[in-house]
């Protein structure tokens, strides 16, 4: 992958904006994977929101919860919950 994490960020944003979710989700799963540091928090959490929007909240659910585990967020975890009311086993 050529690209810097933080412009792969950026481009997956752009994909969001446009409401591309899909394209979003695709660059998020590859780029996650590379990133470190904060980085690698911020793609984590966008990765989330794209698989949301594409009403994939398995996906979501599992990501958040691997999300929880290596961060403390508040945010993410009121995120977790509606994901949870979203997503049944």
């Amino acid at each position: 992958l050529g690209r810097s994490a933080e412009f792969c960020n950026q481009l997956a944003g752009c994909y969001m904006e446009l409401g591309e979710f899909e394209n979003a989700k695709n660059l998020l799963d590859e780029v996650v994977g590379i990133a470190g540091g904060n980085m690698k928090q911020v793609l984590m959490k966008n990765r989330i929101v794209a698989y949301e929007k594409l009403g994939k909240y398995k996906k979501a659910k599992q990501y958040a919860e691997e999300y929880l585990n290596m961060y403390e967020d508040s945010e993410m975890l009121a995120e977790y919950e509606f994901i949870r009311t979203r997503y049944r086993k």
